[in-house]
């Protein structure tokens, strides 16, 4: 009996070292990896200027701006960290290295390749790289970052922006200091748990699942708001009535000379102009004049949906982050969107193809529900008539629309050939985009 317990007693701790044996195998740690960043710095050093612009879509100079603003932010400089840097992959990870490989991903390349491409670890290289490089600009103060700012109380830089819309008949049509309009970035159908289980109510009719946001820029399309406050299937107007841009104007803080523009969905005011609304048989020639000279100055917004879009390709695709990031990734893309304009060559492209390269252009990731599509969707779509449109008595709009026909204004007549050609042309966008 003693013999079978001895017995019993050997086979059990044989078994449990066993298992102990096979569990320490399993949890063993991989080894440390020690990546070559030096061949990394010299390869982006070693960019043309026109490469540089290909692939970060900003000039080196504009780089360098941003990678010493934000270097004490997501380079490692203690003496702890540095060490711990080194002991784990043989070298830190520097600014430059951070910010190029969160431009790549930013600009439509994939997370693998940015990793390979800066030696930096792909599994970790939005937790290590991209997020905390979003945060740093996001939470700069430097002017040239801290650059999305409606100035109700400085009257001579609302004039400035007043300014930008001149060349679209702005001595007819004064007072001008933005545009305005919602938007949304494209996404991934989010799960119960990110969106507190109200998973339908970002479900859109424009583009599947969605996370909306308002938008105001100047002529020059310079982004001076952007805030998301209610789900994407919200209507336009319901994220305009407790927007920043709203709260301001009914608290009087618009000097009485200015004013915003609007399209047809929301509610026109003194300050806040929109077309007149069309009835059965049709506008008058003056109304019809006012409405073709707001759409001139309204096109800014659209412009800068189109700039937007076109310049950073993550936006190409539906996006597959965590739901609580979009409004970290909207902000940076439309301060980096800011930054960029100031660059007089960045600033002076107007098509995909010089802005994102036509390589680039014709290499969409994912399948082809992507943004740029349902960007040209969206001018197909007809009246809506999402819910009825309450406007108050604008004398503003009144007047504008008077001396419009005091002067003669009206709409531009569009040959039917011209027309034809422009069809022609639209439906070549929409084959080369794969509609």
């Amino acid at each position: 009996m003693d013999k079978q317990d001895s017995l019993v007693a050997a086979l059990a701790i044989l078994a449990g070292s066993a298992v102990v044996l096979s569990v320490s195998v399993k949890f063993q740690r991989m080894a440390n990896t020690h990546r070559k960043r030096q061949e990394a710095m010299e390869r982006l050093q070693n960019y043309s200027d026109t490469e540089f612009r290909r692939r970060f879509r900003m000039s080196r100079d504009c780089f360098n701006v941003i990678c010493e603003d934000i270097r004490p932010k997501v380079q490692p400089m203690t003496p702890i960290s540095i060490a711990r840097a080194v002991a784990s992959s043989g070298s830190i990870v520097h600014a430059e290295l951070r910010l190029a490989a969160t431009l790549r991903i930013l600009s439509g390349g994939s997370y693998l390749d940015a990793g390979d491409l800066f030696a930096i670890h792909p599994e970790s290289i939005m937790r290590s790289s991209v997020w905390p490089v979003c945060e740093a600009i996001c939470e700069s103060k430097n002017p040239v970052l801290d650059n999305i700012l409606f100035p109700f109380d400085d009257e001579m830089q609302l004039r400035r922006h007043e300014a930008t819309f001149k060349k679209q008949g702005g001595h007819l049509f004064p007072g001008t200091v933005a545009a305005g309009d919602g938007c949304g970035l494209c996404i991934e159908q989010p799960s119960d748990k990110e969106v507190g289980g109200n998973v339908k109510d970002h479900h859109t009719r424009k583009y599947d699942f969605a996370y909306g946001f308002l938008l105001f820029c100047d002529g020059h399309n310079h982004i001076m708001s952007v805030e998301a406050t209610h789900v994407a299937s919200a209507h336009d107007a319901a994220m305009y009535d407790v927007s920043r841009v709203h709260t301001a104007i009914q608290q009087g803080r618009l000097p009485r000379w200015a004013h915003v523009l609007l399209d047809a969905a929301f509610a026109c005011t003194e300050q806040e102009l929109t077309p007149w609304p069309t009835p059965r048989h049709g506008l008058s020639a003056d109304k019809d004049a006012f409405n073709w000279m707001l759409s001139q100055q309204r096109q800014a917004v659209e412009r800068t949906f189109g700039i937007l879009y076109a310049r950073w390709g993550i936006l190409w695709r539906p996006l597959r982050i965590k739901f609580d990031r979009l409004s970290l990734l909207l902000h940076t893309l439309c301060r980096l969107h800011n930054f960029c304009m100031k660059d007089r060559h960045v600033a002076s492209l107007t098509t995909i193809e010089e802005m994102a390269h036509e390589e680039d252009h014709i290499w969409r990731r994912g399948d082809s529900s992507g943004h740029m599509r349902l960007l040209l969707l969206q001018g197909q779509i007809p009246s809506l008539h999402q819910g009825a449109r309450s406007d108050r008595e604008s004398t503003r709009r009144v007047e504008i629309t008077s001396t419009l026909q005091q002067n003669g204004v009206k709409r531009l007549c569009i040959s039917d050939a011209a027309k034809t050609l422009a069809m022609i042309r639209l439906e070549n966008i929409y084959l080369s985009q794969g509609i």
